[in-house]
Order: C-alpha cells, then sequence, then structure tokens
C-alpha cells in the first residue's frame, strides 16, 4: 500500500504575513460564516463578517480591505454575490481587491463568478486552509 503524503495546511501554505491582511467575508448563511471568519482569525487574518450587500457597503464605507470573500450556493446574474462583485469592481477604491467566490461545482456559476470580475473561484464545499491560501496568493501573487 503507497503511503499517502499528508496534505499541507495553512500555517505550511500561508506564511505569517496574514495579520496585516484584513478579509471581508460576506456569506447568508449565519453558522458558515461564523465558521469561516473564526477559522481565517485563527490563521492571523483580520476578518469583518456580514450577511448581506447592505451590511458589506457599511464595512467598505472604512478602509478597503484586502480580500473580499463571496458566498452563494447558487449564481445568477442577478444574485446578491454577483451585485456586491459588480459593485466592488465599478468603485475606484476596491477596483483591485481580489474577490474569491465560494460556489456550487457548476460551470455557469463560474462564468457568472468571473463576468463579474471576480479573480478566483473555489467550489464549495472548501476548506478554510484552501480558502486562506487562496486569500494570500491573490493578496501577494509573487511570494
Amino acid at each position: 500500500m503507497r503511503e499517502r503524503t499528508p496534505r499541507p495546511n495553512a500555517t505550511d501554505t500561508v506564511p505569517d504575513r496574514t495579520t496585516s491582511l484584513a478579509v471581508l467575508l460576506v456569506d447568508p448563511y449565519e453558522d458558515e460564516r461564523q465558521l469561516f471568519a473564526e477559522c481565517l482569525a485563527a490563521m492571523g487574518f483580520t476578518v469583518t463578517a456580514v450577511a448581506c450587500h447592505d451590511d458589506a457597503d457599511h464595512a467598505l464605507s472604512g478602509a478597503a480591505p484586502n480580500a473580499v470573500v463571496l458566498r452563494s450556493w447558487s449564481l445568477t446574474t442577478d444574485s446578491e454575490a454577483v451585485t456586491i462583485a459588480r459593485t466592488l469592481r465599478g468603485a475606484s477604491s476596491t477596483r483591485t481587491v481580489p474577490i474569491v467566490m465560494l460556489t456550487t461545482d457548476s460551470v455557469a456559476d463560474r462564468q457568472i463568478a468571473f463576468a463579474a470580475g471576480c479573480s478566483s473561484v473555489l467550489l464549495l464545499p472548501v476548506l478554510p486552509d484552501d480558502l486562506a491560501a487562496a486569500i494570500y496568493t491573490l493578496v501577494h501573487p509573487a511570494a
């Protein structure tokens, strides 16, 4: 039987420089939002977790985050997550902020997310370590 190589965890893939990274997490599902927020915070990210577009607008009234994570089980061109992504891309203060979309395994969802301006699409279910690595890679692409 072949030995499996252990999968790297966030402490292996995300350097300690996450402490200065601010992440806005927009997730309409409270339990999952709390889980992702706690996991990312435990990895050193500064997380602002909100449930909806209005809360995201309020959270963005200050300094722009280093990255935004949006979650939607199913994307349509007029879904709230897509509206938020388009709003972020349309504002000069957030135009270059990386956006990670968490969605289901659907080619249409991926196309809609990228068309709305998302930088990356991760398919649900996603491990917090993988989300942390994606955020770090988008914020520090040369690291």
